[in-house]
């Protein structure tokens, strides 16, 4: 079990509060993305149509994980 998945477990999603919050509407599901306070990196948040959580520190300058 990821942490996303044990955090997020006994969490209601609130489809109507994502936008607001910066989340961006796809296809896909919802995406957020902030800058970290570390030049050069931005952590990316993911949820998929089925409310399934993943995020991830992303190094901008190369776009890799």
């Amino acid at each position: 079990m990821t942490f996303e998945d044990a955090y997020f477990k006994q969490k209601v999603l609130k489809h109507d509060s994502l936008e607001p919050f910066g989340f961006i509407t796809s296809e896909k599901g919802y995406e957020l993305r902030k800058p970290l306070m570390a030049e050069g990196f931005e952590d990316r948040l993911f949820i998929d149509l089925e409310g399934k959580l993943t995020g991830q520190v992303v190094d901008i300058d190369f776009d890799e994980s």
